[in-house]
This record gives structure tokens, sequence and C-alpha cells, in this order.
């Protein structure tokens, strides 16, 4: 006996081998991970307008900034930061510019915010990519972290950073505080303070 299979909604062939004509829908570049990403990924995003998830820039930030920015990613909803793109007034990319000597420009990033942010990001990331027109450019990826809030560290000063939409703030006190608790993991009381009060 023949069986005969089938999807709802769908015609034996395009249960099978899909419709020529629908496409699945393209998933975001700040929903891919890093490994994920390519560059025609990057390509695609001349006429994208800066969003909370994705920033663009077009030189790479002096360490402080950098620091600011991938601890405010984190403490929010993580995202992709684009280094050498252009951009209109109105924060949407207009093309690309090569970022010099893009490798160890991706070092120093990753040393910097290892050691500028507390506590370790994990699965922060890296990569230079080089466009079709041989220009290279920098991704950074900053996961949204289950271990919020995370604070910088910079000449003996701390500071809690977050990214609202396409700004960063400094964090308020209870911000602070509903962040340390929401986070999992044994986090005593007295480590939560002593931290808070540096702030003071």
């Amino acid at each position: 006996m023949e069986m005969s299979y089938s999807t709802p909604g769908l015609s034996k062939e395009e249960g099978f081998r899909g419709s020529p004509d629908k496409q699945l829908p393209q998933v975001p570049i700040e929903d891919k991970s890093l490994n994920d990403i390519t560059a025609q990924d990057i390509e695609a995003l001349v006429g994208t307008k800066e969003r909370g998830r994705l920033e663009f820039k077009r030189n790479v930030p002096d360490n402080l900034e950098l620091l600011r920015d991938v601890c405010s990613m984190t403490n929010a909803d993580g995202g992709l930061t684009l280094i050498g793109a252009t951009t209109s007034d109105t924060e949407i990319c207009t093309g690309f510019i090569d970022v010099p000597d893009s490798d160890s420009a991706a070092q120093r990033i990753r040393q910097t915010v290892l050691d500028g942010i507390e506590a370790r990001i994990l699965d922060f990331g890296v990569r230079t990519f080089q466009l079709s027109a041989g220009t290279h450019v920098l991704v950074i990826y900053v996961p949204s972290s289950f271990a919020k809030p995370h604070m910088v560290k910079k000449d003996q000063k701390t500071e809690f950073w977050k990214r609202y939409e396409t700004d960063k703030r400094t964090m308020t006190l209870p911000e602070i505080r509903l962040a340390f608790a929401d986070t999992s993991g044994a986090i005593t009381l007295e480590r939560i303070e002593e931290k808070i009060d540096r702030l003071s």
C-alpha cells in the first residue's frame, strides 16, 4: 500500500522541497552568534538604522569609552558593535571604512575588556571581517549576561552602565540593587553593599 505524506497548508511538492516563492525570514545580525556572521551580513547593513542591540562606530573608541559601551550592553540585552561603519546624522549606516591594523585592534579590545570589567563577561568576543572591497571592519559581540550587573574598573574608580535603546547611562542605585537581586548565584549582601558604597 502506498503511503502519502503531506504538510498541513502546503502542497505535496512544497512539503518536501519548500515553495520557491517563499523565503525564510532573515535573522537580524544581532541575533546571530559571532561565528555565524558573514561579511555579506555586514555589507547588508547599509541603510540600516542603529538600534538597541546594534551600534555603529567609525573608529575604535578609547579604552574608557570602550569599557562603558561593552558594560552598558551586557547589563542590558547584549548586542553587537560594528567598528568601521560610517553613519548619517540619523544614525543610519552609509558604508564602511578600513580599521587600521584590525587584528591588533581586536586583541587590544579583548585585553581591555578582560582587564577592565568585573565580573568577566562569558562568551564576549571580537572578530575581524574583510569585506568585498578589501575593507577590514571589527564586530564586537556582547552577550546579555547572567551575572549582572557588571561594572567598569578604571583608574581606581568603578562605574555601572546600562544601555537604554541607543543611548547609555550610569545605573541608579535602585537599578543596581535590583540587578543584583535578579542575578542567579550566591552574592552576599555584604559584597553588594561594598560595591555600591564605592559609588557614594
